[in-house]
């Protein structure tokens, strides 16, 4: 769940993040709002029944390694990574509400608003280093993601002058 460094039996227990990363947006869509709102609040209230969920794991199999461009396998290939036939791969993940396109788009839209709130690559190269063969296409997926742009994005929450990024609320 946390791609970080691990340290265990230590004096005390927390969590440490950056406060930068703590001033980064969360941008979600009115879908996934929507989908949020319809579960609350018993969805805060309850463990989930299986903490090691197959969409986690189809997440961590896909996940790239740091600074490495996306490039996901295909779902016969994590279906048997992960021990399970394709079609169960599918079912599975229906039942919990997802697809595995989805979980691969998730990750790209991750990714690709960390690279624009870094405020350095082009456009170009973001949209490549996420999948997109034309920056149009990925722009529009920005788009869709986020309701801007990503030169828009950029503009509005990146300060480049002491390279922290504004809160908002969306």
């Amino acid at each position: 769940m946390f791609p970080c460094t691990h340290r265990f039996k230590g004096q005390r227990n927390c969590f440490a993040f950056d406060a930068v990363n703590l001033r980064l947006p969360v941008v979600r869509t009115s879908t996934e709002l929507k989908a949020l709102l319809k579960e609350a609040p018993l969805i805060f209230l309850l463990m989930p029944s299986h903490e090691s969920g197959l969409a986690r794991r189809v997440r961590a199999a896909l996940l790239p390694k740091r600074d490495q461009p996306v490039n996901f396998d295909n779902l016969e290939d994590i279906a048997e990574r992960l021990h399970i036939t394709a079609q169960t791969m599918r079912r599975r993940l229906k039942r919990e509400g997802t697809s595995f396109g989805a979980i691969k788009e998730d990750i790209r839209r991750d990714i690709a608003i960390q690279k624009v709130l870094k405020g350095s690559a082009r456009i170009e190269d973001i949209a490549h280093a996420v999948g997109y063969a034309e920056a149009r296409s990925f722009t529009r997926a920005f788009r869709q993601w986020t309701g801007l742009s990503p030169i828009k994005y950029r503009e509005k929450f990146y300060e480049p002058s002491n390279t922290q990024v504004r809160s908002i609320a969306r």
